[in-house]
């Protein structure tokens, strides 16, 4: 059986989602899944056409659902240089 995919990205109109999908291990950021974060942030800041970005993740039924407090510093950075590129909105929610 494949394995799901550790980063899912959707985009409806101007807004990019962006879901970490990894509930078995409470969505932790290994070194991979911080890389495919970061392409996937560095994809949205490349497209014109999507001006918000939605950071989001998978919970497991019945999980209690807390806020991401600390990205790993590689993906921080990569946020920063996208606020400094004109990203409109970064939203991080459950």
């Amino acid at each position: 059986m494949d394995e799901p995919k550790k980063v899912l990205i959707a985009k409806e109109g101007a807004v990019t989602t962006v879901t970490i999908n990894r509930p078995k291990v409470r969505n932790a950021v290994d070194h991979e899944t911080g890389q495919l974060l970061k392409a996937a942030f560095l994809e949205f800041d490349a497209d014109e056409s999507q001006s918000v970005a939605v950071l989001s993740r998978r919970v497991k039924p019945s999980a209690r659902v807390t806020t991401l407090s600390r990205l790993p510093r590689g993906i921080s950075r990569t946020f920063t240089n996208l606020r400094e590129r004109g990203l409109l909105a970064l939203v991080v929610c459950c």
